[in-house]
């Protein structure tokens, strides 16, 4: 590549880098008052082909967190879903990530030999984020018996998929296939406090 083509590349590329964080709002001017943001995910959700935004937003001087969706509208930003107080930050709140146009809500604790994870996965259908999978990893190391000696450890897996029907729960390794019931699709907006209850909900429960 001679020295014009990558001098034309490299403008190319700065150019198109500006514009993209030029597109981007001032997402402060988007949140409401007294609220800070926490945390941002971006992606494409409906299939636009353009990213969307996802915010995580807490208020001031509370133990209460929430979440913002923003569709990617024109030349701005369209505001789709919120709920301001779903996560209670005592406990912590989830990071978010969209890959694939799914949106996942993911929340892990760890300590000295435990491990916990828990993954509920959201997918834009039919107007509405819908939840279609939710997975959650549970090791705990049990405790010391008198002869210093791990006793009452387990390893848990689950994995429910709302589109299949089906769940695996895995137990120090053994796998067990089965099948859910879902009255209604579980939709976000329905969910008023976080974590969802999932074995209600896949059992014909209400939101």
């Amino acid at each position: 590549m001679n020295k014009i083509k990558a001098i034309a590349l490299t403008a190319a590329l700065l150019a198109a880098s500006l514009n993209a964080y030029a597109a981007e709002p001032a997402w402060d001017k988007r949140i409401p008052a007294g609220y800070k943001i926490t945390e941002k995910a971006s992606g494409d959700l409906n299939g636009d082909g353009a990213d969307d935004y996802v915010l995580t937003i807490k208020p001031d001087g509370t133990d209460s967190a929430g979440f913002m969706i923003f569709f990617k509208d024109g030349d701005g930003y369209k505001l789709v879903l919120e709920n301001r107080r779903c996560f209670y930050t005592e406990f912590g709140w989830p990071t978010l990530s969209i890959k694939k146009g799914n949106l996942y809500f993911i929340e892990e604790t760890s300590g000295t030999c435990n491990r916990y994870a828990y993954t509920h996965t959201f997918r834009y259908r039919n107007s509405e984020f819908e939840l279609i999978g939710y997975d959650a990893l549970e090791i705990d190391c049990g405790s010391w018996n008198e002869n210093h000696e791990r006793v009452g450890g387990s390893n848990s897996k689950t994995s429910i998929n709302l589109l299949t029907k089906k769940k695996l729960s895995t137990l120090n390794g053994k796998e067990t296939w089965s099948n859910i019931t879902v009255k209604d699709p579980i939709l976000l907006r329905k969910i008023v406090e976080w974590p969802p209850d999932i074995n209600n909900l896949i059992n014909g429960g209400k939101q």
